[in-house]
């Protein structure tokens, strides 16, 4: 009888990972642009910080099957994919207080709602006693200096996208 049991248990081990084979079928090809998106785009997106606005700007291509992103202070590389859409993590930012930058493109209407998404840090100085010294009038401070402290903000824009005019680089 505990044979019958383990043959049993082995079928139904065989049949869930069957249907678990036939269920994990082929997905369907991530959907492409339109041919009318095809093209090479110029963008800006002023970004909000404490110190005044960031303008990023840059140019992208769409084409058949990737979207490549070129910005002008910073080197842009793609993020991990989806079949969704297309996103750039740019690094070696050249924005002064960026610490990152990340854009997100839909992959069948990459136009529709392109968004760029900025972390900001924002220094903060303030004083700081560093040495006290005890009186019968109380605590008193001897000796201050000045400490900074950065705060992060993460900001999303949507790009303001215009075709680049042929022959401009």
């Amino acid at each position: 009888m505990p044979a019958a049991h383990v043959g049993a248990g082995m079928f139904s081990l065989a049949s869930a990972a069957l249907m678990l084979a036939g269920c994990g079928g082929s997905l369907p090809p991530p959907l492409s642009p339109s041919a009318s998106d095809l093209d090479v785009y110029a963008f800006e997106a002023p970004v909000p910080a404490s110190t005044g606005l960031i303008l990023l700007e840059g140019t992208f291509e769409v084409m058949e099957d990737t979207l490549v992103v070129f910005l002008d202070r910073a080197q842009c590389r793609p993020a991990q994919g989806s079949s969704a859409g297309f996103g750039y993590y740019c690094g070696g930012v050249g924005y002064p207080n960026v610490s990152s930058i990340g854009f997100w493109f839909e992959r069948a209407q990459p136009l529709r709602l392109p968004t760029v998404s900025v972390e900001v840090s924002t220094p903060s100085t303030r004083e700081v006693c560093h040495r006290w010294m005890e009186t019968e009038t109380g605590r008193h401070c001897m000796s201050w200096s000045k400490e900074t402290t950065y705060h992060t903000e993460r900001h999303s824009v949507r790009l303001k996208v215009t075709p680049r005019e042929p022959g401009a680089s």
